[in-house]
């Protein structure tokens, strides 16, 4: 079932480049179906602050500061996002661009996010990724 699932995910992503035909068109999903007990709510991307890993679990945080469990993997869903938009950060975590509150230095070129609304857990920005996302902060 593993190896079904990253030849669909590689798939997908061979599929996607082709499917889009302008250079602005933006490639990320609009809308994320999440699950509030029996209900199922479409939140747009542009709510979203933040997707999150904790426990065995991926949830997404709301600029609100409402969390709701996500069934994907981080890795589907950082295929689904637009890279302008959202950032993966390391293992843990995706953030949005506008969750990006600011960004301190810490030891062996490493960086420390803080977004908003805060995360419970310090958010760590490997010295391997840190200068793509400065970069990505630029734009």
């Amino acid at each position: 079932f593993y190896f079904y699932r990253q030849w669909r995910i590689s798939e997908n992503k061979m599929s996607l480049p082709a499917s889009g035909s302008g250079s602005t068109v933006t490639n990320g999903k609009e809308v994320f179906m999440v699950q509030r007990g029996a209900n199922t709510i479409p939140l747009p991307v542009t709510a979203i602050a933040y997707f999150y890993r904790e426990g065995d679990y991926n949830f997404l945080r709301t600029f609100d500061t409402e969390s709701y469990l996500v069934s994907q993997t981080l890795d589907e869903v950082e295929s689904q996002l637009d890279a302008k938009l959202f950032f993966r950060a390391n293992r843990q975590l995706i953030v949005q661009h506008k969750a990006c509150s600011r960004f301190s230095p810490l030891e062996f070129g490493k960086l420390e996010l803080f977004v908003n609304p805060p995360s419970k857990e310090p958010i760590v920005i490997s010295q391997r990724r840190a200068k793509s996302f400065r970069e990505w902060m630029q734009r």
